[in-house]
């Protein structure tokens, strides 16, 4: 049962993948570069491997940034894929590879005056604390957290009842720039 799981979460990933060569592709990106950048990084996940946050840059447009956005997921070309994408759809995203790193960075901006306007989490990490263990460290921090719960497993028990959880929202993985935007959008105007 969970080396099916497993192949449909990498199935989900291969999709995503596609997409954003496909995006990338069409916005003339050169894709090269992209690839060998990202190969390039160290990899993420293990107990050797220092803090890997790597906030994505500002769009380049002034006065654009919708809202701040802390992304985890222990993928490093899902990741920095999506950190790519929160940008063009106008957010300051900041990266982390895993649970630990994201409760690490949450709280830090919190003390320094500047949190986050949502978090979304990976459900399922190889390594370390989970989307729902990772969560619970969050509401303890902040209750009022905005987190949305990511997986490629639609059916599990988190993303069907992500309320429960803690979660403000699911969000199935592929993501699709406009359903991403969309509950990102709903999600941070929640309770404004």
């Amino acid at each position: 049962m969970e080396d099916r799981l497993k192949i449909k979460e990498l199935a989900g990933r291969v999709r995503a993948l596609e997409q954003e060569v496909l995006a990338l592709k069409k916005s003339g990106a050169d894709l090269r570069a992209k690839i060998q950048s990202i190969e390039a990084r160290p990899p993420s996940g293990g107990h050797e491997t220092p803090m890997t946050a790597s906030p994505a840059p500002p769009p380049s447009f002034p006065g654009s940034v919708k809202g701040r956005v802390l992304l985890m997921d222990d993928d490093g070309m899902i990741r920095e894929l999506t950190g790519e994408k929160l940008t063009r759809l106008g957010y300051q995203a900041t990266l982390a590879a895993s649970g630990e790193e994201a409760v690490a960075l949450f709280a830090k901006a919190l003390r320094e005056g500047r949190p986050y306007d949502a978090v979304i989490l990976d459900l399922i990490v190889q390594q370390g604390m989970d989307g729902k263990e990772t969560v619970r460290k969050l509401i303890d921090i902040d209750p009022d957290v905005k987190a949305i719960v990511s997986s490629g497993y639609i059916n599990d028990p988190v993303t069907s009842n992500f309320w429960d959880y803690g979660f403000k929202a699911a969000l199935a993985k592929p993501y699709q720039s406009g359903t991403l935007e969309k509950l990102l959008d709903t999600v941070i105007a929640e309770n404004e």
